[in-house]
């Protein structure tokens, strides 16, 4: 039995960080089943952002990984998640 492997984003989850983060969220994926990623340090993001974890979710469903979000105080990432209904995503 695996483990959940916990990553914290920290500071600014906006279009100029996307590459960044998806590459450290991805090489999570590729070592452990079940990726637990913290947003409580979140200080900005913008849509880029938001796509961004959408997109990573979606591929680690893709690949039968695990990939959640937690502690979710943003209020422009609280916004998109209301304006697109992806609850699913960030509970």
């Amino acid at each position: 039995m695996e483990t959940t492997h916990q990553f914290e984003l920290k500071g600014h989850l906006t279009s100029e960080y996307v590459p960044e983060i998806k590459q450290q969220i991805n090489q999570c994926l590729k070592l452990h089943s079940q990726v637990l990623v913290c947003l409580k340090q979140i200080e900005k993001s913008d849509l880029a952002g938001f796509n961004a974890l959408v997109s990573l979710y979606i591929s680690a469903k893709r690949q039968n990984k695990n990939l959640a979000y937690t502690n979710i105080y943003d209020t422009d990432i609280k916004k998109h998640i209301s304006n697109t209904s992806l609850y699913d995503v960030f509970s």
